[in-house]
């Protein structure tokens, strides 16, 4: 798997996780990426579960969840 395809596919796991998962991020709370798959591995012990925490791992960035919503950055 070349470079670009890698980077899409940890591109698309990091969406499905704040979509999945995103209620675990308090409200008004900001979590690095590599907090929130901390969550999500005591939260669930299912394989998906540590496939996206895997993924969340292998890149930086932040979830914020406050009044406006959801926001997310990351770099793979």
């Amino acid at each position: 798997m070349s470079k670009t395809a890698a980077d899409t596919a940890t591109n698309e796991l990091i969406r499905h996780a704040i979509a999945a998962w995103g209620y675990l991020v308090r409200w008004g709370s900001r979590l690095t990426l590599a907090e929130f798959a901390a969550v999500i591995r005591r939260h669930s012990s299912h394989e998906r579960a540590k496939a996206l925490a895997a993924a969340l791992e292998s890149a930086t960035g932040f979830v914020a969840r406050d009044w406006r919503g959801f926001r997310a950055n990351w770099q793979c």
